[in-house]
């Protein structure tokens, strides 16, 4: 065994605890990983609808692994927020069966609209591509908010 002088104790200490502490933690905790699925769950079964997933189990299976990285977010929305956005995807693939390239404008239903916030979605099926660009769903783009709204078409 090496015998280290008493003044190498403190740092050679010190290193150690602060590897140990860098392997138990990875990184932050995920945020709102059953936001993520129940998002990306409908997502994945609208998607059917829009023509572009083939199979919605499939599609489930991978973002349950996905998910457990969470949402890129600092706080985790709401279950009202996640509960809003989930229906209006919902909504969206509901349309999208009937006629994928239907506006979201043709697709609104009283009391439970789809607000659009981002003129890039047009159709029912921009929706499910691009939720975060829907008022249901705008937490899923953090830097959005109020102030990337601006300019954006709103229903």
């Amino acid at each position: 065994m090496i015998a280290l002088p008493k003044r190498f104790w403190g740092p050679a200490l010190l290193g150690l605890a602060w590897f140990v502490s860098g392997v138990q933690g990875c990184g932050p905790e995920p945020v709102a990983v059953d936001a993520c699925r129940a998002i990306e769950n409908a997502r994945c079964d609208a998607g059917v609808a829009c023509g572009f997933v083939d199979d919605a189990e499939s599609c489930r299976r991978f973002y349950r692994d996905h998910c457990l990285h969470g949402l890129a977010a600092e706080s985790s929305p709401g279950g009202q927020d996640v509960q809003a956005c989930v229906d209006a995807i919902t909504r969206a693939g509901a349309c999208a069966e009937g006629d994928p390239d239907q506006s979201v404008s043709d697709c609104l239903d009283g009391d439970r609209d789809i607000h659009v916030i981002d003129r890039d979605v047009e159709s029912v099926c921009d929706v499910v591509r691009q939720p975060e660009g829907i008022r249901e769903c705008e937490f899923l783009n953090p830097e959005l908010g109020a102030a990337g709204a601006a300019g954006a078409a709103d229903d």
